[in-house]
């Protein structure tokens, strides 16, 4: 549990050394693909548990949250960087 708040911090922190003088946009893009976010979880439940008492629905709303959480943590590992973006030079 230690490691999703050590995740969540260097993230932001990384998008403002990325984007420097930018970076107020780019919060802001992270913001709204995280109310995008807020809205896809329960599109997953609406769609996919019927039965709320049931484990086994749950099951794979469960299983395409974390599969999609590992696949973008390891992709943002090689991607992202705290260099600044070349669009950030002036």
């Amino acid at each position: 549990m230690c490691c999703i708040g050590v995740n969540s911090g260097g993230f932001y922190k990384s998008a403002v050394f990325h984007s420097r003088q930018y970076s107020h946009v780019v919060l802001t893009a992270i913001q709204w693909v995280k109310c995008l976010a807020l809205f896809a979880a329960p599109a997953l439940v609406a769609m996919f548990v019927s039965d709320e008492s049931n484990r086994l629905q749950w099951i794979w709303v469960y299983l395409l949250l974390g599969v999609a959480m590992i696949i973008i943590n390891f992709v943002s590992f090689f991607v992202l960087t705290d260099e600044p973006a070349k669009w950030t030079n002036i």
